[in-house]
């Protein structure tokens, strides 16, 4: 999926539950000056992840500690570890807004892939600011 943000920013996404030897759970973030990876090559939904970051001019990836600890979901504690470690508060703002999943939420995400789809089937760009509103005009 190709996806442009209203500020202009481009993103790709590519997902599969049976890619053949693919290269695991990855989340990768690009910026002009930094990376940071969320990787997991094992087939393991909970353990196993490794978060890797680097900084302009770095010429490789940084890891941070092992994330192999028992939790009940160490991708929390991946990130966790990492808002709390040397070089985050120049990777990541601080002053983001808190996550707090709801309702709401949910429902966006499934606006999203709604339009996800649509987009797919129909062949064309969909706009999802205005797919949402009109969803709401019809309620």
């Amino acid at each position: 999926m190709a996806i442009e943000f209203a500020a202009g920013q481009l993103a790709s996404l590519s997902m599969s539950c049976a890619s053949y030897l693919g290269s695991g759970h990855r989340i990768e973030f690009y910026g002009e000056d930094g990376t940071l990876v969320l990787d997991n090559p094992g087939g393991d939904y909970m353990r196993g992840f490794r978060l890797f970051y680097g900084k302009r001019p770095a010429a490789a990836l940084t890891p941070f500690r092992s994330m192999t600890r028992s939790t009940r979901n160490i991708r929390t504690a991946a990130s966790r570890r990492f808002r709390g470690s040397p070089g985050a508060s120049s990777t990541l703002s601080k002053a983001a807004p808190p996550v707090r999943p709801d309702f709401a939420a949910g429902y966006r995400v499934q606006q999203l892939i709604d339009a996800a789809q649509r987009s797919h089937q129909q062949g064309v760009a969909i706009d999802v600011a205005l797919a949402a509103a009109d969803e709401e005009r019809r309620r």
